[in-house]
């Protein structure tokens, strides 16, 4: 049986349809605005930059009450350096990657099968150097399921480059006894707005087997893992943003001041490289 619409039925179908589409268009649009209509951006919570014709007014990273920490030339583009580093050949990727902070209290597990030894060391660093940190609060804990990054001693391969990979023969290059993060791997994600989930960290110590080399490997990634920055193939071998950093007994004031900037505020969402930038130094260059 075949059904016929009349030409009327046709055209009522079709304004509906057009219609609905209008409607979703007009929703969409809803969560943008002009740039010529906003007069107080800042009020507005809104990033404008340079090329933008309309913005998302539901885009909000949060506000800077205080940018003088912003203000050092020098930790500021050292900042911009590791925040935002490229990944790769990708010379576009440090425009797109946001920063990733803890938003939460952290509480940290040693696993009891590492080295008490080691496992003091590790605590006493971490008290040195992390106190008095703004908006950042380490604790330990000794119940694993309550840790936001857990130290956990195992029995397998663990890297954190892929042996078998090009990229680790042209580290072995440079690094012939062993790359820094051999038999060290963190394994941990981030969400969408740059908040970083629970981490664990396995540490395989019977090949290690040697506690300077084990807290030396802990201390480089647990700065790392704080931060989210990607380490430089140059540089400062007493720094953590080095990827061949050498055991120091101290952190680096460099590498305060760098956390200290990276805590300075909690971002609602992590900004990428332009909204950091136009939130934090609207004028650098």
């Amino acid at each position: 049986m075949n059904c016929k619409l009349p030409l009327v039925g046709i055209i009522f179908l079709i304004s509906i349809t057009a219609s609905f589409a209008q409607q979703n268009r007009s929703d969409l649009f809803k969560r943008y605005v002009s740039i010529e209509n906003v007069v107080d951006s800042e009020g507005l919570e809104l990033m404008i930059l340079k090329s933008d014709t309309l913005v998302r007014s539901d885009r909000t990273f949060g506000k800077v009450a205080d940018k003088e920490i912003y203000q050092d030339d020098f930790i500021y583009k050292k900042y911009l350096q590791f925040a935002f580093s490229k990944a790769n050949n990708d010379k576009d990727s440090k425009y797109r990657v946001p920063i990733i902070q803890w938003k939460e209290d952290i509480e940290i597990y040693l696993d009891k099968n590492l080295p008490k030894g080691l496992r003091k060391r590790f605590e006493s660093h971490v008290n040195d150097s992390y106190r008095q940190i703004p908006n950042l609060l380490i604790d330990f804990t000794r119940h694993k399921n309550e840790a936001s990054i857990a130290f956990i001693n195992t029995d397998k391969a663990v890297y954190q480059i892929n042996p078998e990979s090009r990229k680790y023969k042209y580290y072995q290059k440079q690094f012939p006894d062993g790359l820094p993060f051999d038999h060290i791997k963190l394994q941990q994600s981030s969400n969408f707005d740059g908040m970083r989930n629970p981490a664990l960290v396995q540490i395989n110590y019977d090949i290690i087997n040697f506690e300077d080399a084990a807290l030396k490997k802990m201390k480089h990634l647990f700065y790392l893992i704080l931060t989210g920055f990607r380490p430089s193939n140059y540089g400062n071998v007493g720094s953590f943003t080095t990827y061949g950093y050498e055991n120091q007994e101290v952190i680096e004031e460099m590498d305060r001041d760098l956390l200290k900037m990276h805590y300075h505020v909690i971002w609602n969402k992590g900004p990428t490289y332009k909204d950091f930038i136009s939130l934090t130094n609207p004028n650098y260059e």
